[in-house]
């Protein structure tokens, strides 16, 4: 991990509008910086730079933050990675803490291996790579190797004098027996790269079809590599999948590589694992369709069918594609079978679609003249949508009952009674002024509480970061570079929260016809006169 120091380094050398100008035009204005918004698409400049306060905000997407934030959300990054890249552009050398000054040379040594891995592919890898249809082109750009016998490995590494106990760390070498070897041998090498471009992981396929060995090996979990977490080919990907707004999701390295070479560009795949939630808040930040593109077999079905009920339950939007048994997208490609392919993908089943669909066909609905097959893929299906959106389960309820074949009024979505709210009430000048106050003046912040209920409030969650001290520059932005609300005095704060809470107070007692409520409402109107 990087000191506090560096951190505390860093923030002090890096200026907004120096690190931003190297991203996007800025233009003066007045004592700030205005420039369209690189996070979403807009002719009107929206984003504001306060050179005095450090920090940035977009009027229209509402991103904002200080330099670290923009770094982090523009180049797509992690928090260390962010201080990393400002680091470089600054010129700060930065600290690590103590077991963390590895980071740096556990990068080197995985680069130093993989291009050790290049150098060893010969003419017969490359004959072989190029009949599954890559172009030396492609062989170049995604850094594919040969990792030759065990004793080359060892060898290189001793050469080089890189420590053979990192290399067992980063899962190059591996022990059994008291005795260290190469952990991939005799197999064309695929290099896994962060999500930044560096290289953390490896996926090795065997040439000896018929040989008793696993046809892929990946590399163990690591200090720099989560198979649960990292998507192939997203460093590539990123850039396509953030203009297109769509990211498809495939099951192996050369379905990604080979759609690539054929300008399909927002192709990503798992590592040798299913999709889990580590793998959804770098998807989630796209906010791109996720296209679930796996393979027909029963395999890829069932797969599929957990990451449809997984993205839908975390409110992802996309579709689903089952390529035809025998045949994969890596094939397709190869057999220039590239309009097919971007047919199926443009009419993929939407993924709670494909879920429902999925439960009716378990209990093969067509044929069945069971009762209870109908009455259990009921229950399965209500099951499902009652972890959805209840605004989106809802709209499901016309589908679910044509599917099954029965009535729509047999369908009850909700556990229990619900009362959906809407969260899309605009926030007053009035509340803003004081939020705005409670963060300069976190004194005032519990009398606030003691007369406030919470539920006055339409930005709960930052009206509950500041009451409970954990709001931070990053979340107030917006609200910093407003030239048109002030922080009150005492008089206008308190004034301002009692107003808020009759408001509240009388609103509810509007909604009541429960006497002993009223009275209750009445009391606390009290109270606050």
């Amino acid at each position: 991990m990087i000191t506090q120091k560096s951190i505390q380094t860093i923030k002090t050398n890096m200026d907004i509008v120096d690190i931003v100008s190297n991203y996007i035009e800025l233009k003066k204005s007045g004592a700030n910086f205005k420039a369209c918004c690189p996070f979403h698409g807009e002719k009107t400049a929206s984003l504001v730079i306060s050179p005095a306060k450090q920090i940035f905000h977009c009027f229209g997407c509402q991103i904002g933050g200080d330099t670290i934030e923009f770094v982090r959300e523009y180049e797509k990054l992690s928090y260390p990675e962010a201080l990393e890249k400002i680091g470089d552009m600054i010129n700060v050398s930065l600290e690590y803490e103590a077991g963390g000054q590895n980071h740096q040379e556990y990068k080197r040594v995985m680069e130093l291996v993989s291009e050790f891995y290049a150098r060893s592919l010969n003419d017969e890898h490359r004959n072989y790579l190029y009949g599954r249809g890559l172009t030396e082109e492609s062989i170049r750009e995604w850094k594919i190797g040969y990792a030759p016998r065990n004793p080359n490995t060892q060898k290189f590494l001793e050469q080089n004098m890189l420590p053979l106990p990192i290399a067992q760390e980063l899962g190059i070498m591996a022990t059994s027996e008291n005795r260290t070897y190469a952990r991939f041998s005799e197999r064309i090498m695929f290099p896994i790269q962060s999500h930044t471009g560096h290289t953390i992981g490896f996926a090795g396929r065997t040439l000896k079809e018929e040989s008793k060995v696993a046809k892929y090996l990946n590399s163990p979990d690591t200090k720099l590599f989560d198979k649960s977490s990292i998507l192939f080919g997203f460093d590539k990907a990123k850039e396509a999948i953030y203009a297109t707004k769509q990211a498809i999701l495939h099951e192996g390295q050369l379905d990604v590589i080979l759609t690539h070479q054929n300008g399909i560009k927002s192709t990503i795949a798992t590592q040798g694992t299913a999709l889990t939630e580590k793998h959804l808040p770098i998807l989630k930040k796209t906010g791109a369709k996720i296209i679930i593109a796996y393979d027909g077999d029963n395999a890829g079905k069932t797969a599929a069918l957990k990451a449809a009920v997984l993205l839908s339950i975390h409110e992802f939007d996309g579709g689903v594609v089952l390529f035809s048994e025998g045949t994969d997208p890596a094939e397709m490609m190869s057999k220039n079978q590239v309009d097919q392919y971007k047919n199926q993908i443009e009419n993929a089943t939407p993924i709670i679609n494909f879920v429902l669909i999925s439960i009716r066909n378990k209990y093969n609905l067509v044929t069945s003249t069971n009762p209870y097959d109908k009455v259990n893929a009921l229950k399965e299906c209500l099951d499902y949508l009652r972890e959805l959106n209840p605004i989106v389960a809802s709209d499901y309820k016309p589908y679910v009952a044509e599917l099954l074949g029965i009535n729509e009024q047999e369908l009850n979505f909700q556990k229990s009674k619900q009362v959906i709210q809407n969260n899309v009430m605009q926030k007053s000048t009035s509340e803003d002024a004081l939020l705005l106050t409670m963060y300069h003046m976190p004194n005032w912040i519990q009398w606030c509480t003691s007369v406030c209920d919470i539920k006055a409030w339409f930005n709960q969650e930052l009206y509950q970061s500041i009451v409970s001290h954990k709001v931070t520059q990053n979340m107030m932005s917006s609200l910093l570079l407003r030239d048109d609300i002030m922080q009150l005095s005492k008089e206008q704060f308190t004034a301002l929260v009692k107003q808020k809470q009759k408001k509240f107070l009388l609103d509810l007692k509007k909604s009541t016809n429960d006497f002993s409520e009223i009275v209750s409402i009445n009391n606390k109107l009290k109270e606050v006169s």
